[in-house]
């Protein structure tokens, strides 16, 4: 059948590529056994066929490249954050997770209302400004 780069076992695919259209191999050996191969033709795709799976080969390759910088840039990084919002944890600590804000710990505190000098009850606001 048709194949693309990159879906076959190596030496299957080193030895397919390498065979000049209508010759048959030599015996290639993989896992899977020992294999003749006949290239009856080669064709190349057209981009707006492979747009897709091109775009989508290179996002996965990109991820983890993209994981591991920003990870190398937060183990370097010193991270402050208000204990009222949790606590930093990087991911030099644990390198299965990424530098993230952890909750704090215990019930979080609510919200406190502004407070208006003069205001006994925290104030009011009144149409007209006065």
């Amino acid at each position: 059948g048709c194949q693309a780069r990159g879906n076959l076992v190596p030496a299957f695919e080193e030895a397919a590529y390498a065979l000049p259209i209508g010759q048959i191999s030599e015996p290639v050996e993989t896992d899977f056994g020992f294999h003749l191969i006949l290239v009856e033709d080669r064709r190349e795709l057209p981009f707006e066929e492979v747009q897709e799976e091109v775009l989508a080969t290179l996002d996965a390759e990109r991820v983890p490249v993209f994981a591991a910088f920003v990870n190398d840039v937060t183990c370097q990084a010193e991270v402050d954050v208000n204990p009222r919002y949790g606590s930093w944890t990087g991911a030099c600590e644990d390198p299965q997770q990424e530098g993230r804000v952890l909750p704090p710990e215990g019930p979080a505190e609510a919200p406190s209302a502004p407070e208006f000098p003069g205001s006994p009850g925290g104030g009011a606001v009144r149409p007209g400004g006065g």
